[in-house]
């Protein structure tokens, strides 16, 4: 954009066919701009927002894998007791923590048992149904970009092109004439014109 309006600032004492080229590309540049907002705009609603919404999703199941692990590491827990307390003599007050660590193992191994299927389940319907969510989003991005690209082409093609392109003989004998003046300038140690 910057480009556009340099050249159409540097070009406003020129020539009418460098004028108009110049204009010409700046009303280019300012269309390819705004499809550019437009393509960015599209992107943040199709893209950005709808992933703000899935992400709490996940922050949800997140908390429901730590709590799964917190309930594991109990049930850990409890069977390591349950395994040191049946080693111990079979006194009365042993046998009383044997039965109530077992009975704490099993409600602890139940609700680990809960937590770990309800997360298996909602894990693999959050995995299946992505793909359906983000669908439409993704879809609308391409068909964004697809514009944004036919536009911007579009936009080019409207340029006027030079009249006649220059053969590689004209070129060279162009440059070889504007090499040569420039050799002649008193900067470059030429005799000066």
């Amino acid at each position: 954009m910057k480009l556009a309006s340099h050249l159409n600032e540097s070009l406003a004492n020129s020539s009418d066919g460098h004028k108009q080229l110049s204009h010409s590309f700046d009303a280019a540049c300012k269309k390819i701009s705004e499809k550019a907002n437009d393509l960015s705009r599209i992107n943040s609603k199709c893209a950005i927002e709808p992933m703000k919404r899935f992400r709490k999703e996940f922050s949800n199941l997140q908390q429901e894998y730590i709590k799964r692990n917190q309930l594991l590491k109990k049930c850990q827990e409890t069977k390591a007791e349950i395994d040191k307390l049946s080693k111990k003599d079979r006194t009365g007050s042993n046998y009383v923590k044997l039965e109530q660590a077992k009975k704490n193992y099993q409600i602890q191994q139940n609700a680990f048992l809960t937590c770990n299927t309800r997360l298996l389940r909602e894990s693999k319907q959050l995995y299946d149904l992505r793909a359906e969510y983000f669908n439409p989003s993704l879809m609308a991005i391409l068909e964004g970009q697809i514009d944004f690209c036919g536009e911007s082409l579009r936009a080019y093609k409207e340029l006027p092109l030079p009249n006649k392109p220059m053969s590689d003989i004209d070129f060279n004998s162009d440059a070889t004439v504007s090499l040569n003046a420039i050799k002649k300038l008193a900067i470059t140690g030429g005799k000066g014109v």
